[in-house]
């Protein structure tokens, strides 16, 4: 796997110690996670290194709700430090799903300018400046989960069409773990009917 990824020149993760894997690793084409460090190896910040390292020059903010900062900064947890900027949003005492959603569909609040969402767990494998020229009010990634046919879109999503005016996709419908956000006003409607 290290070989085709050196060979197709995408970045490698590897852990320190683990025996072999870390020769493949320079400066310059991955990174090394401390061997059985849990906190480094936490999908969140492999996500974050992803894109500093398949995007060097991406202005990376984060944006957690306000528990979440504060247990990050207890424990000092190095995403803070890869990140350019945090934000802590004000949320309902509620279950992390309802925070996970009030935050990303409550994003233009927070950030002006076009901007890309990412789901914390999303790997970045390459350049994504090329969304930054869509001439769009709004791109998403199609939900490929199932067999793809719309018909799989769950009600509430279904009634958020309706709301929208909005025709069902033939295809594939979107699904919210990367998100394009051009700076439009029809944003912030579309997201406030949503969560």
């Amino acid at each position: 796997v290290c070989l085709e990824a050196a060979s197709l020149g995408k970045p490698i993760l590897c852990f320190d110690k683990a025996g072999g894997e870390p020769e493949f690793v320079e400066d310059d084409c991955g990174f090394i996670v401390p061997y059985l460090d849990l906190d480094a190896a936490d999908m969140n910040l492999i996500s974050l290194r992803s894109l500093r390292y398949s995007n060097p020059n991406a202005k990376i903010t984060l944006v957690c709700d306000i528990n979440t900062v504060q247990s990050l900064e207890t424990c000092k947890h190095p995403i803070l430090q890869e990140a350019n900027q945090t934000i802590s949003v004000k949320t309902l005492d509620q279950p992390a799903s309802f925070r996970n959603r009030f935050i990303k569909t409550s994003l233009r609040e927070h950030l002006s300018g076009d901007f890309l969402y990412l789901d914390a767990d999303t790997v970045i494998r390459g350049d994504l400046t090329p969304i930054f020229n869509l001439k769009t009010s709004f791109a998403a990634a199609p939900n490929h989960s199932g067999s793809g046919d719309p018909a799989e879109m769950p009600f509430d999503e279904k009634e958020n069409f309706d709301l929208l005016g909005w025709a069902l996709p033939t295809q594939y419908y979107v699904i919210c773990r990367s998100l394009f956000y051009p700076q439009f006003r029809s944003n912030t409607l579309c997201f406030s009917i949503l969560l």
